[in-house]
């Protein structure tokens, strides 16, 4: 792979989609100064090491290294027999609960029985004793149903609970990314926290180089770099200069350039 550029413009090739080390040609022009190669490697934009919530032993691993994944993807499951039984268990009670609306029917029963015992004591036909015993049922009746909306409550919490301990269960991937290592196997027990699978950020990428002392007025932050694939790809890309390291190795006189090429195609 060949490339030129101005004083002002650096050329580096294209690497394959998976981070990867290569030997890239970093040039410039002058009446002086001959095109003269350099070694880049390309990194992911971020590496994570992801793994579960908790121990246990995995059941289903769903991607490959290499693979392509997006926010939210399935990538492991562990078993979760017992956690998906109590989930499934406090569902069932949630829809199945009519208390509140028992005792709401027992709230309106018992105001329609004190309203007529009010207007009979009107009357003079119903007893003061009938009267306060109906008004006490219909303060008890609102104690139960606060009491039933309280344990709905409580169940609704347990059914969240349960559901946050099952999903710990599950593997998603947290952001867009590839498939870069797998650490476990299904079968395998993995501890809380262990890596099950480690994902690259490849959206951007950055490339790095150790420049010559000599090239320091030549590269500056926010330049515009031109990248050149290797063959089969043809496409020229453009890449810019994010960081220019302030420490030289004092034996080789170089320093840490990297350049942020995006690749939305990813």
């Amino acid at each position: 792979m060949r490339c030129a550029g101005g004083r002002d413009t650096w050329f580096l090739p294209r690497h394959a989609v998976m981070g990867m080390c290569a030997t890239f040609f970093f040039a410039w022009t002058s009446e002086t100064i001959a095109e003269e190669w350099l070694d880049c490697v390309i990194y992911p934009e971020q590496e994570l090491q992801l793994g579960f919530g908790e121990a246990g032993l995995i059941n289903e691993l769903v991607v490959s290294p290499g693979q392509s994944v997006t926010r939210g993807e399935l990538i492991a499951r562990q078993v979760s027999d017992v956690e998906r039984i109590r989930r499934d268990l406090l569902s069932l009670r949630l829809s199945g609960d009519a208390s509140i609306s028992a005792q709401e029917a027992r709230i309106a029963f018992i105001r329609q029985r004190l309203e007529r015992a009010q207007l009979l004591a009107e009357r003079n036909v119903s007893t003061d004793a009938q009267l306060q015993e109906l008004e006490y049922e219909y303060i008890i009746a609102h104690t139960g149903l606060r009491q039933a909306q309280e344990d709905r409550a409580a169940l609704e919490i347990e059914f969240e609970l349960a559901e946050a301990q099952l999903a710990r269960r599950t593997l998603l991937a947290p952001v867009d990314g590839v498939i870069l290592e797998l650490f476990r196997r299904p079968g395998e027990y993995a501890e809380r926290n262990d890596s099950v699978v480690k994902l690259g950020i490849m959206d951007p990428q950055r490339v790095r180089v150790f420049a010559r002392l000599g090239q320091l007025d030549s590269i500056q932050t926010g330049t515009r770099v031109h990248v050149l694939p290797d063959p089969p790809f043809d496409e020229k890309l453009t890449a810019t200069i994010s960081f220019v390291s302030t420490q030289i190795d004092p034996s080789s006189r170089t320093m840490v350039v990297e350049a942020t090429l995006p690749n939305p195609t990813l």
